[in-house]
């Protein structure tokens, strides 16, 4: 160890040539035992398996709860248009009936006029001709 008694001025700024003072200090360092270091390098590791697993949990359920809505959204727009064929069926199941009752309804319409007709005509045949050859007479 230097002697501070002996360097006159450590730090004589009239000197062009720059003095230095050395100091030993004592620097006392915590003697670590193998147990010590062991417990360290366990505790360690288990705090980057915490957060390893803390930052894989929060992407995971990230990845997983946007893979959901995208499944969701899927699912739902499905099942809409699984509705709509549905309906459509439905909708296409009860016009058609309309539309062949009122064909059916035409046909029996234009077959009950062609029997009146015929009706009144043979009625009118079997009174007598008299009015019929007046009429074609006239005519």
């Amino acid at each position: 160890m230097i002697d501070v008694a002996e360097v006159a001025e450590p730090f004589n700024t009239r000197s062009t040539e720059a003095d230095v003072l050395v100091t030993e200090e004592e620097i006392e360092a915590e003697k670590l035992t193998l147990d010590a270091i062991e417990e360290i390098r366990e505790n360690a590791v288990k705090e980057g398996f915490q957060q390893g697993h803390d930052e894989g949990f929060e992407q995971g359920f990230a990845e997983g709860k946007q893979q959901g809505y995208e499944q969701a959204i899927k699912a739902g727009q499905e099942e809409i248009q699984r509705q709509l064929r549905l309906l459509d069926r439905i909708t296409q199941s009860l016009s058609n009936p309309v539309e062949e009752q009122q064909q059916q309804l035409e046909r029996l319409i234009i077959d009950l006029i062609k029997q009146f007709a015929e009706a009144v005509v043979l009625t009118e045949l079997n009174v007598g001709l008299e009015p019929l050859k007046a009429a074609v007479l006239s005519a």
